[in-house]
């Protein structure tokens, strides 16, 4: 019988606990992005966690990028409490919201040029039948004359199946999501096999 990959002269080894998943390059004109769980290292489950990465500028007017797990729009599944900054101004609050869950900001198509948006978000355990909790943390300046923003939120998901599909857009997804040169990408998280 031959050894698995991660057995080495009978001494269990690990590998690299990050594994590159998806990534969206903005082209200017497309509304929304769909990912979907597979097999192989594409099979969300697995891992402990997701981890998406963005950054850029966004193609129309809205500016609030969104997240929607499993095609669910159900009333009240996204909860989330938050705290924000915003040109010298701090706020905090919670709320519930009936189709998605905002999970970054980005420099609208008309602030000043070369300013952007960017930031991440955990998803935990994407693949046990608990409710899902994800934090984000971004930031985004729109022109010379604005501070800018940042912004940590906490949502939970009332959806108790494994993650299997997950949709990203601009707001109610009718405008164009990110501009050319914006880029979002997505890893997972393996558990660990061997004690440090």
């Amino acid at each position: 019988m031959t050894s698995p990959t991660y057995i080495v002269d009978g001494v269990l080894t690990e590998g690299e606990p990050w594994v590159f998943l998806e990534s969206f390059a903005g082209d200017g004109s497309t509304t929304s992005v769909t990912w979907s769980s597979g097999t192989g290292t594409k099979n969300w489950s697995q891992y402990e966690a997701l981890y998406l990465v963005f950054q850029g500028r966004a193609a129309g007017s809205s500016s609030q990028m969104h997240i929607r797990f499993n095609g669910d729009s159900g009333l009240d599944n996204y909860r989330y409490t938050y705290t924000s900054g915003d040109n010298g101004y701090v706020s905090g609050g919670s709320a519930n919201e009936s189709t998605s869950t905002e999970i970054g900001r980005f420099a609208a198509s008309s602030s000043t040029a070369l300013y952007t948006g960017g930031g991440h978000m955990t998803i935990h355990n994407p693949g046990t039948g608990a409710f899902k909790n994800t934090q984000s943390q971004y930031g985004w300046t729109y022109s010379n004359t604005a501070y800018g923003g940042v912004q940590n939120m906490s949502t939970t998901w009332r959806g108790q199946g494994a993650i299997t599909s997950i949709l990203l857009q601009m707001g109610s997804g009718s405008t164009a999501m990110l501009a050319t040169g914006s880029y979002i990408g997505m890893w997972g998280l393996l558990p660990r096999m061997v004690n440090p």
